[in-house]
């Protein structure tokens, strides 16, 4: 079975696809949307939608990343996985810069700009970049495009 997908810049345009029999809809990158992204939610689950909302609740420096916090406080169930830690292989809570930039988000070429990291390495000094090898780019093709970094 497949199903449509969209590209949406904020919540109320999530809000606007989302036809009156829909059923369930899906949102990655939720840490990206506009806090109006919590009544969008609200909203669709008041008229019967299942909602499933993925999304990193931190940013880089272990802040709460907006609007994920409030999500997770609406939310009926939460599932929050871990990545490997890229330097120790201890389960990753953390994402870790490659590259330096006062930016909350920066959009970077070429290389993947972050990794997870472990809770003792997450202070650690900036591991050097990660550079994909030509098998990973074949298998996983999103290493060749633009990367937005948390």
């Amino acid at each position: 079975m497949r199903h449509e997908s969209a590209n949406s810049r904020s919540a109320a345009e999530v809000l606007a696809k989302v036809d009156p029999d829909t059923e369930v809809v899906g949102i990655d990158e939720g840490q990206f949307f506009d806090n109006e992204l919590v009544s969008v939610a609200n909203e669709l689950a008041q008229r019967g939608v299942r909602v499933i909302i993925a999304g990193l609740d931190q940013d880089y420096t272990g802040k709460p990343w907006e609007p994920m916090p409030q999500l997770l406080a609406i939310a009926e169930y939460i599932t929050k996985t871990h990545a490997i830690c890229m330097k120790c292989g201890q389960p990753a809570n953390y994402t870790q810069r490659t590259f330096e930039s006062e930016e909350r988000v920066a959009l970077v070429a070429k290389a993947c700009t972050k990794r997870a990291a472990a809770n003792a390495l997450f202070r650690t000094p900036m591991l050097p970049p990660y550079i994909p090898t030509e098998a990973q780019k074949f298998f996983f093709p999103w290493h060749n495009s633009v990367a937005a970094t948390s």
